[in-house]
């Protein structure tokens, strides 16, 4: 008996490996850095969408966004070494140090804190005037190309175009989305340009610009914004949210609003 009850075990525990789900996990696969196709100047990003999925549990892809107030006037493309992005906003430098080690592309665990590592640094979920960009990044742009546009014109709205597409006006979130559970007031709209509101930085007992790293150091100085980009897949897996790993896409500057 002894010598049957040993070879049972792990029989039984191998039909259990293979029927109680032990060895299934959900994974959604992130956007390839080697897809963000080219960043011109600090205007204007390219990225080409994967062609498939590559899970069955995949919902769309998220556009993770933080603004960062600055005294820096950049033209040209931003670096991201630690002392390019201190001289912009040291909170950006911390923010990107943070999170670099979660856009380990090569890695198929399943990302199940991705929220927390973002919502912990002041990330939103970009938004869409007039869309719904959840709909709009569904299975339906897989293979498109997304161009990320912040003209430097005064008075200009940063917009969305999808491959064979309408732009869309770039929208400021107001939290509770997949990213942050707290309320946001955008100041002075929902629009991604630099403004005075804006600038100003965060105000966390009247919620606004919650999506805003201020700079207390500039003072009197002339303040310039700038926004760091990243793309997740996303996916749903028993009524719980996945993600993949971020990949960073960039840092572009905000248009001045107009007067």
């Amino acid at each position: 008996m002894t010598k049957k009850t040993g070879i049972l075990i792990p029989a039984v525990f191998a039909v259990c490996l293979g029927s109680c789900g032990l060895e299934e996990y959900s994974y959604v696969p992130p956007v390839p850095q080697g897809n963000i196709v080219e960043v011109e100047l600090n205007n204007k990003a390219t990225m080409r969408l994967p062609t498939s999925a590559g899970s069955n549990v995949f919902t769309n892809f998220s556009i993770l966004y933080r603004i960062y107030v600055s005294a820096q006037n950049e033209s040209g493309q931003i670096q991201t070494s630690s002392s390019a992005l201190s001289a912009i906003n040291s909170s950006l430098a911390s923010d990107y140090s943070y999170i670099y080690p979660s856009t380990d592309v090569t890695s198929t665990t399943t990302n199940t804190n991705v929220d927390s590592i973002f919502r912990s640094r002041g990330y939103y979920e970009m938004a869409l005037e007039g869309t719904d960009i959840k709909t709009l990044l569904d299975n339906g742009s897989l293979g498109k190309t997304i161009v990320i546009e912040c003209s430097p014109i005064v008075g200009s709205i940063p917009t969305l175009t999808v491959e064979g597409g309408i732009s869309y006006n770039l929208y400021r979130s107001r939290g509770e989305d997949y990213i942050q559970t707290d309320s946001n007031r955008p100041l002075p709209d929902r629009y991604f340009q630099n403004h005075a509101d804006l600038n100003a930085g965060p105000d966390n007992t009247a919620k606004t610009n919650l999506d805003v790293a201020g700079n207390s150091s500039i003072g009197s100085a002339s303040k310039y914004t700038y926004i760091s980009l990243y793309v997740v897949a996303v996916g749903k897996d028993k009524m719980a949210n996945i993600f993949s790993s971020p990949t960073f896409i960039g840092i572009l500057r905000l248009p001045e609003k107009s007067s």
